[in-house]
């Protein structure tokens, strides 16, 4: 794993520490995502930016890295804002306007944060974030309104973490299946047409965005597989998923 990350996130990787699932840094700690991200309601995995996997890592210099990586097989999209949803039972103010987020970036200078229902219920995901020049011209609506929201909310505690200084290396993440076609397009009609490609466009900052597939996961193995248990696990895989 440590050459697949190599190959598909940084060079200066030498060591994985640590595999986490439905990642989230302590409770009552800066970076936990009530005190980073404002998710005051919700709980790990649960209304709360837990990535699927996090991958604590050791770079060449001896400094931890981290990659929070959200894993998709045959999902259809990163799923629409939650503040656009008109819900009462929540308990929380009710978005007056969900149709402001859909509002297009060069028309207000892709100010979305003065417009975002997100900050009325203090979550800080467009705090932490800054949009590029590209971004300005691109945006067809708030990356997060219909189709991006989980991206959103990854780059964003991606971005706090990096902001913080105790990580070398910083990546949000996603791992998918080649096929999922409806997936990486998801973003079309936001002025996205490949996630993989055109995500890390959007955003001025420390941590990147990188992805790579299922398939070339198992490509990777197959290529530098050593023992009966992975040739069983490739087996599995390949009868299950065909891959």
């Amino acid at each position: 794993m440590v050459k697949f990350l190599q190959a598909k996130i940084s060079n200066t990787i030498v060591a994985i520490e640590n595999v986490e699932l439905e990642f989230a840094f302590p409770a009552g700690k800066a970076l936990h995502p009530k005190e980073l991200l404002g998710e005051i309601d919700g709980s790990r995995g649960t209304g709360q930016t837990s990535p699927d996997i996090a991958f604590i890592i050791r770079t060449k210099s001896g400094k931890k890295g981290i990659i929070l990586c959200e894993n998709k097989y045959t999902e259809h999209s990163f799923y629409t804002c939650s503040a656009r949803k008109q819900d009462k039972k929540t308990g929380r103010e009710v978005n007056p306007d969900p149709q402001r987020c859909m509002v297009v970036a060069d028309s207000n200078n892709c100010d979305y944060k003065s417009i975002c229902h997100q900050t009325v219920w203090d979550r800080k995901y467009l705090n932490l974030l800054t949009f590029t020049d590209h971004a300005r011209i691109t945006l067809k609506r708030c990356p997060a309104a219909t189709a991006g929201y989980q991206l959103l909310r990854q780059q964003a505690l991606a971005e706090g973490i990096a902001q913080s200084g105790r990580y070398e290396l910083v990546v949000s993440a996603v791992a998918f299946d080649d096929r999922n076609i409806t997936l990486k397009e998801c973003l079309k009609s936001t002025g996205i047409s490949d996630f993989q490609s055109e995500w890390a466009k959007l955003f001025n900052g420390q941590a990147k965005f990188l992805t790579w597939t299922h398939q070339e996961w198992i490509k990777f193995v197959r290529e530098h597989k050593d023992g009966k248990e992975i040739d069983e696990w490739i087996e599995y895989l390949r009868e299950r998923y065909d891959y």
